[in-house]
C-alpha cells in the first residue's frame, strides 16, 4: 500500500481532518431564549465538546446569538422556533395531556368522552398556547431550520429536553418535508414520565404509543433516543416504547477555581464588633441549590432558616445562600409568602440579604444571575444543600447537583433519587455528602459536616477529577455517535 492511500500516513489524516470539519453537530432547542441558564449553558458544553472533535456545531433555537456574547466562542445560530415549552403537552410527569395525538396534535388516544373532554379542556388555553398550535410552530420552525441550515448525511442533529410531544412535533415537520434526505437525529429525554408509586400504567401506555407512532413516521431517518438517567430509560422502556434508549451521563463543564475568589464580605470601613457568642471564623456557607418556587420548598427554606436561626446562624457559624423567593407568575420576589412564614425575628436579616447585604447570616443573590455570576456564586459554596422532593427526582437528574460535585463541593441531599444515587456512586454516605430521609435531620447533619468538613472535602476533591471525566462533553458525545472519527469510518 503507498503512502498516500495509508490512513496512517499524514495526508490520509489531514483528509480525515478535514471531513470532520465538514461535519456540523446541529443543537436543536427551542427552549433557549437567553445567553445564561441551565438550558443554554448544556448547548455551549456541547457545542465546546464537538470543537474539541474537530465538529462545527450550529445552535438552532428560539434567538439568533450570531452578535451576542453570550457564548464564549463563535457559533452560527439560527432562530428559527416562535414557541417553546412544548413538554407543556406531554403525556408524562410535566404535561397536562392524557391521550396521545395524532400528527396534527389532535388528541384521539383515549375514549371518545375523554378525547372530548381533552379537547374542551384545551379551549381554555389561550389559543397560541394550545396542543395543535404549538405543535404547528414547532414543526414550521424545525422545517425552516431544514431550509436555512439544509443538513448533510455527515451531519448530527441533536434535540435536546425531547419528550413524547417533541418528538410529534418532529413527526410532523419531516411529514411536511417530502423528499427530505436521511438525517441522524439525536433525542434527549430529561423528564419523567411518572413519579414512583403514582405510576398510571394507561397513561404510560398512551405516553410510548405516542413515541411508537412518531418513530414510525420517521422510520426513513435514523433517530436515536437517549435518557439521562438509567432510570428514566427503564422507565420509558417499561412504558413499552419498542425502540432501545441509551443511558448518557449529563455533560458538565469542568471550571477552574477563580484567581481571587468571590469575598463573602464586603470590606468593612468600621471594625466589627463580635456578639458573644460569634466565631472569629468565617462562617461555613450553605448554598441552598436550585430556584426555591411558589411550592413545597418555599416553606421548606423558611422552616429550615427558623429552625437553624438560634443554633447554626445566629453564632456566625453558618451562613445561608439562596435565591429569593419569587411567584412564578411574575417571576418577582414574593414578599407576602416569607413574610407569613418566617418568624418576624428573621425578617430584618431576610431584607437584608434582599438588599445584597453580605454581612448577615442569610444571603440573597438574584434569581436572573448571568452564567459567570451563577458559577461564581457556586465558588464560594462550602457545602451545597439540596431541598428538592425526592420523587420529583426520582428519575430526573439534577445538573446544579453536577456543578457542585465538578468543583469538589460537599453536598447534602435527599434520600431515593438520582441525587443519592450518584452520593453513592462516590462511597455513600458521608463519603462526599449527607443524604437525609427527611428534612428534620438537616440541622443535624450540617453540625455533622462542620465535625467532618475537611475529610469530607478532601473526598469531594479527589472525585470530582472522576467525575469530570464520566461527564466530559465528549464522552457524551460519542454516545451520540460524535466523535473523533471520519464520517466515513464511524460505525452505524
Amino acid at each position: 500500500m503507498s503512502s498516500e492511500s495509508s490512513p496512517s500516513s499524514p495526508r490520509s489524516s489531514q483528509r480525515a481532518g478535514e471531513s470532520r470539519r465538514r461535519c456540523r453537530l446541529i443543537l436543536v432547542d427551542a427552549n433557549i431564549r437567553k445567553g445564561f441558564g441551565k438550558t443554554f449553558q448544556l448547548a455551549q458544553i456541547l457545542a465546546r465538546g464537538s470543537l474539541q472533535l474537530g465538529w462545527r456545531p450550529v445552535l438552532i433555537s428560539h434567538r439568533d446569538f450570531n452578535d451576542d456574547k453570550a457564548f464564549e466562542f463563535k457559533v452560527p445560530t439560527a432562530s428559527v422556533f416562535q414557541v417553546d415549552n412544548l413538554i407543556q403537552w406531554s403525556l408524562g410527569v410535566d404535561g397536562q395531556s392524557t391521550t396521545r395525538r395524532d400528527v396534527f396534535g389532535k388528541p384521539f388516544g383515549g375514549t371518545g368522552f375523554q378525547n372530548a373532554w381533552m379537547r374542551m379542556s384545551e379551549k381554555l388555553v389561550s389559543s397560541e398556547r394550545n396542543a395543535e398550535t404549538m405543535l404547528r410552530k414547532w414543526a414550521n420552525g424545525f422545517t425552516k431550520m431544514l431550509k436555512v441550515v439544509r443538513p448533510r448525511s455527515t451531519d448530527t442533529i441533536v434535540i435536546n429536553h425531547c419528550n413524547d410531544f417533541t418528538l410529534l412535533a418532529l413527526a410532523a415537520a419531516i411529514r411536511q418535508s417530502p423528499g427530505q434526505p436521511p438525517l441522524r437525529i439525536e433525542a434527549i429525554f430529561h423528564s419523567p414520565i411518572y413519579l414512583p408509586n403514582q405510576a398510571n400504567a394507561e397513561t404510560a401506555k398512551q405516553y410510548a404509543a405516542q413515541v411508537n407512532d412518531s418513530l414510525s413516521l420517521l422510520r426513513s431517518h435514523k433517530v436515536r433516543l437517549h435518557a439521562t438517567n438509567i432510570k428514566l430509560a427503564k422507565q420509558i422502556q417499561k412504558a413499552g416504547v419498542r425502540q432501545s434508549v441509551g443511558v448518557i451521563d449529563l455533560p458538565t463543564q469542568a471550571r477552574p477555581a477563580p484567581v481571587q475568589p468571590v469575598p463573602v464580605q464586603p470590606p468593612q470601613t468600621q471594625p466589627v464588633i463580635p456578639s458573644n457568642n460569634a466565631s472569629n471564623t468565617k462562617p461555613i456557607k450553605v448554598v441552598l441549590a436550585g430556584n426555591p418556587n411558589k411550592n413545597q420548598r418555599h416553606r421548606q427554606l423558611l422552616e429550615l432558616l427558623d429552625e437553624i436561626y438560634h443554633t447554626h446562624l445566629k453564632s456566625g457559624k453558618f451562613r445561608v445562600a439562596t435565591r429569593p423567593l419569587t411567584d412564578d407568575a411574575k417571576g418577582e420576589t414574593d414578599t407576602s409568602t416569607w413574610r407569613q412564614v418566617l418568624p418576624s425575628s428573621l425578617h430584618s436579616h431576610y431584607e437584608r440579604g434582599l438588599k445584597s447585604d453580605a454581612g448577615g447570616p442569610i444571603e440573597i443573590v438574584s434569581h436572573q444571575l448571568s452564567g459567570e455570576a451563577y458559577h461564581q456564586w457556586l465558588d464560594t459554596a462550602d457545602v451545597g444543600l439540596f431541598l428538592y422532593a425526592p420523587a420529583i427526582y426520582h428519575a430526573r437528574a439534577s445538573s446544579v447537583l453536577h456543578d457542585l460535585l465538578i468543583r469538589g463541593t460537599p453536598v447534602i441531599v435527599p434520600d431515593s433519587c438520582t441525587l443519592a444515587d450518584e452520593i453513592r456512586k462516590a462511597g455513600g454516605h458521608r463519603s462526599i455528602g449527607l443524604i437525609y430521609q427527611t428534612t428534620n435531620e438537616i440541622p443535624g447533619l450540617l453540625l455533622q459536616f462542620s465535625k467532618r468538613r475537611e475529610e469530607m472535602l478532601q473526598r469531594a476533591k479527589a472525585y470530582a477529577s472522576k467525575f469530570a471525566d464520566r461527564h466530559d462533553a465528549r464522552r457524551t458525545l460519542a454516545k451520540l455517535g460524535v466523535d473523533g472519527q471520519s464520517p466515513t469510518r464511524r460505525v452505524a
